[in-house]
């Protein structure tokens, strides 16, 4: 039995997610996931870099999947915090 993702929406933390309604990624996540990946193979140079980019290129194109707690949000928001302000 496949386990559906439980996710929090950023409207109100608190509530619980309907485990049976798919939440697709809202414009503002998909984004910081495509301006990051974008941003990642500049900071990270080589084959490193590479990975960041395509993984936060999946989390953008399948961002209905996304658990905004997971490592993918914090990757994209690590990343989006290591630009300067005026690059961004």
């Amino acid at each position: 039995m496949v386990m559906p993702f439980v996710v929090q929406r950023p409207d109100d933390p608190t509530r619980p997610a309907d485990p049976d309604r798919p939440v697709v990624a809202g414009t503002v996540e998909k984004t910081l996931y495509r301006k990051a990946a974008f941003h990642a193979t500049r900071l990270y140079a080589g084959p490193v870099g590479e990975l960041v980019s395509r993984e936060l290129l999946a989390m953008h194109d399948f961002g209905f999947r996304v658990d905004h707690s997971g490592l993918g949000y914090r990757l994209a928001e690590h990343i989006m915090a290591q630009i300067p302000e005026g690059e961004r």
